[in-house]
């Protein structure tokens, strides 16, 4: 498909509300279901090109987009067609800068090169419609409370709609900018309003920096490696709180990692918790929070040891006060 003939999925509702896809193919399908699902039919494998797949914890559920003729316009050459049981069924055509449904996902279709409407674009924020009703007089101050709090309502919304918009609107202009790659990084909205990218490979860092050289997004993203990033906060502990002993660290959401903290020698109040916290936001600013996991430094022992032992090596156990060293 040549690059001006190329769609844009925007997804309306759902965790993944505000996420759009470049779909590259005349025939996309898409696959509503869970992660062990992913993994169980993919393990070891890679995904095909037309394929994409949409978390779903408690449903599964698969559709296809087809573009008939080659050719973009609103005249119904977009079609849409549920998938079950192997049979193709509620085939229906899809209008471009429309509200469309299939099953409980909303999405939209634009042209890669126009902007979705603004019927789109507010699709999970509808504006507040107070319209204006007869009332007896017993009913006056009922009313003026009611309209208050809507008013209320109807500005708090209005904040949270251009704040999340406007972070929803970077976050899928980079995922268009990767080719929707996302899956190999953890991303972070920043202290500072910038979008940062965890890599979970090299290759990926450099994958992103090259594309974003070319784009007009590089002073708004940094992209990191996660593996280093996980050694930088290791350091970072040691240095700074040398008597919190930790048996590791968790980058799965790059915005809150986890710290498993020994279970016998790092034992810390809520309020020394929430001073680290503070600290290390300051000197990783993609950080937002920490979450605390205690383990006991037996069983990080045993792991250990039953792993060596499955090796079937000799080895010998050297026991200190703060660690324990095999040697083979």
């Amino acid at each position: 498909m040549n690059k001006d003939k190329q769609l844009v999925f925007r997804i309306l509702n759902g965790k993944l509300a505000g996420c759009e896809f470049l779909l590259d193919n005349l025939h996309t399908v898409f696959m509503v279901t869970n992660d062990n699902t992913i993994e169980t039919i993919h393990k070891g494998t890679s995904y095909p090109n037309n394929l994409i797949y949409i978390p779903c914890i408690d449903r599964e559920y698969s559709f296809e987009i087809i573009i008939e003729n080659n050719t973009l316009n609103a005249n119904g050459n977009i079609i849409v067609r549920e998938i079950s049981n192997e049979n193709v069924n509620n085939e229906k055509s899809i209008i471009l800068n429309e509200i469309n449904h299939v099953n409980d996902l909303s999405f939209a279709i634009r042209n890669i090169g126009d902007s979705f409407s603004e019927e789109v674009l507010h699709y999970r924020y509808p504006i507040i419609d107070i319209t204006a009703e007869r009332f007896s007089p017993v009913k006056k101050n009922y009313l003026a409370i009611t309209l208050f709090f809507l008013l209320i309502s109807l500005v708090i919304g209005i904040c949270a709609y251009f704040y999340f918009t406007s972070e929803q609107r970077k976050i899928s202009k980079l995922s268009v900018l990767l080719r929707n790659d996302l899956e190999h990084y953890r991303i972070s909205y920043g202290q500072d309003n910038i979008i940062y990218l965890l890599a979970n490979k090299e290759r990926y860092v450099y994958h992103a920096i090259k594309l974003l050289n070319n784009s007009d997004d590089a002073s708004q993203v940094k992209v990191l490696s996660k593996k280093k990033q996980i050694r930088a906060l290791s350091s970072w502990l040691r240095k700074n709180f040398p008597l919190v002993y930790f048996h590791a660290i968790e980058l799965d959401k790059a915005e809150q990692p986890v710290l498993s903290l020994s279970k016998e020698r790092a034992s810390l109040t809520d309020k020394e918790k929430s001073y680290l916290i503070k600290k290390l936001k300051k000197d990783f600013l993609f950080i937002k929070n920490v979450v605390f996991k205690s383990i006991s430094d037996k069983y990080i022992e045993n792991i250990s040891e039953n792993g060596i032992k499955k090796l079937k090596i000799n080895y010998k156990k050297i026991v200190s006060k703060n660690s324990i060293t095999f040697l083979s």
